[in-house]
């Protein structure tokens, strides 16, 4: 039993700290920077925003084509910024 395998238990958060480790070693080593995260849109498809809004699918489109509401257009698809909504609808209030 000389040449036995040996095994040695290691927890969860011990390994992830030696990869964590050894990942920031390599890069530092290359002068590599992790990428920065991108901020996140948060926003209404379409739909959402024509229910929220009270409005008719015509209505919207137009308000959207005209950049009368700020949009994003992913596509054929349309992301409603929330901000956007909130703006347009303390527009129309006045």
């Amino acid at each position: 039993m000389e040449n036995a395998p040996t095994f040695a238990v290691v927890s969860v958060n011990d390994l992830t700290e030696a990869i964590t480790s050894a990942v920031q070693a390599a890069l530092q080593a290359y002068d590599v920077r992790p990428p920065q995260p991108t901020p996140c849109l948060t926003g209404l498809t379409f739909d959402q925003a024509r229910v929220a809004l009270r409005l008719s699918s015509p209505t919207l489109r137009k308000l959207l084509t005209t950049g009368r509401l700020k949009s994003v257009r992913t596509g054929r698809k349309w992301i409603i910024p929330t901000d956007a909504v909130a703006s347009f609808l303390e527009s129309a209030e006045q």
